[in-house]
């Protein structure tokens, strides 16, 4: 799962601070799918079918900034998730921005997402997130 376009926005975007490429990278967050990396804990069952059903639970990683804010971490492809990690990382759910920002609402202690550690290393604060989602349905606003 590659999002070549979302890296291209973010390169751009550095490169270039304009409110046109931050346009592009706004629509090209709204459009893309993300890797995300979790643990899955559960007790252990007889059967598939009980560990679903019970005490089976997913979790995502957070990072902490030097300031002591946390971030959910999300990758634009499973190689940037592998590289960050080297593999230690072997979970992971595929999650649109919608999902993260759902996610976010239900914790107010997560301050946004961390995207791409290390390789492409972009925050992106909830209060951002939550606004570019209200936007989507006006995209002339995104331009």
């Amino acid at each position: 799962m590659e999002n070549n376009t979302l890296a291209m926005a973010m390169a751009a975007y550095r490169s270039n601070t304009s409110e046109e490429n931050l346009g592009y990278l706004y629509r090209q967050l709204l459009n893309s799918t993300y890797t995300v990396p979790v643990i899955i804990e559960q007790k252990r069952f007889a059967s598939d079918a009980e560990i679903l059903k019970n005490e089976t639970h997913i979790n995502l990683y957070v990072m902490k900034s030097n300031t002591g804010k946390r971030y959910y971490l999300a990758f634009s492809s499973k190689e940037n998730l592998n590289a960050f990690h080297n593999g230690e990382m072997e979970n992971s759910i595929l999650l649109n921005l919608h999902d993260l920002c759902r996610l976010l609402h239900k914790d107010e202690r997560i301050a946004g997402i961390l995207l791409d550690p290390e390789s492409g290393n972009m925050v992106f604060e909830r209060e951002l997130l939550f606004t570019l989602e209200e936007i989507e349905s006006e995209p002339q606003q995104l331009n």
